[in-house]
């Protein structure tokens, strides 16, 4: 009974959210050859051997050396796209975050009380830096999180939380409606920053397919093949790797992205 109720939720969240809070750009469409060659690199990441780790002054110096290099171009290219928003300030700060032992990279967006401007923090952690195979992961992973900033992904997943909470409300389940509401989307999130730090990656300079490998690469204590189950809210890496496959042949054809939803 919970769950059916539960699923019932979820449903009309992401009914109501297709129209409210979806991606604000066009998702490329990966066709059979971006899925076959998904699945080999996939394929080939999952059996390759476990990429030597960089020490702590090696990974630092690789994020400069990378960050000096993206960072401008993310900003201009997110002020080419956003010029109709004035909600959106593309000027991050871009650090490596020294205390999380994870290995992980993150988006974190706060707005002043007084004058309202918000403030964007990129962050990558010292263990994800260190598991790096080459530059092209860390630009890959930097342009990534400039394309939630774009896609405006922390104001949309707020929105949406509050959103599901507000439909819940007539059964008594703020709570379960405000994480269904906030994990709505989210999939889709992934998908667009995929797509958007592809272009900002190439921008740069970078090979934005040689920089997602790390996706294929086996995480420990996770298996990948039944789906990667520790970040519910992320799609299977196969399927982020068609996208980005299908982005790289959009941007040689010459499509820029579509605006779709502006939300």
């Amino acid at each position: 009974m919970m769950k059916t109720f539960a699923r019932t939720i979820l449903g009309a969240i992401f009914l109501l959210g297709t129209v409210a809070c979806g991606t604000s750009y066009e998702l490329p469409e990966p066709e059979s050859v971006h899925r076959q060659q998904a699945a080999q690199m996939f394929a080939k990441g999952r059996a390759s051997p476990p990429v030597r780790e960089l020490s702590n002054a090696a990974a630092e110096r690789r994020f400069h050396r990378v960050a000096a290099r993206v960072k401008p171009v993310a900003e201009k290219y997110c002020e080419q796209l956003t010029t109709h928003r004035v909600d959106v300030f593309c000027e991050g700060d871009l650090d490596i975050e020294r205390e999380l032992e994870v290995n992980n990279a993150f988006l974190v967006q706060l707005q002043h009380p007084v004058t309202k401007e918000t403030f964007s923090f990129v962050r990558l952690t010292l263990p994800l830096l260190k598991s790096t195979a080459n530059d092209d992961e860390v630009a890959f992973i930097i342009s990534h999180e400039y394309g939630h900033l774009i896609g405006r992904h922390t104001r949309k997943k707020e929105n949406q939380a509050f959103i599901g909470a507000m439909m819940a409300v007539p059964f008594g389940a703020v709570d379960l409606g405000a994480h269904a509401g906030s994990l709505a989307f989210t999939k889709e999130f992934e998908l667009e920053a995929d797509a958007l730090g592809v272009r900002i990656a190439q921008a740069a300079g970078y090979d934005p397919i040689k920089g997602a490998q790390n996706l294929a690469r086996p995480i420990p204590g996770v298996d990948l093949e039944e789906g990667p189950s520790f970040i519910e809210t992320h799609p299977l890496d196969v399927d982020r790797l068609a996208t980005i496959l299908a982005a790289a042949e959009q941007i040689k054809a010459g499509i820029v992205p579509e605006k779709k939803n502006l939300f």
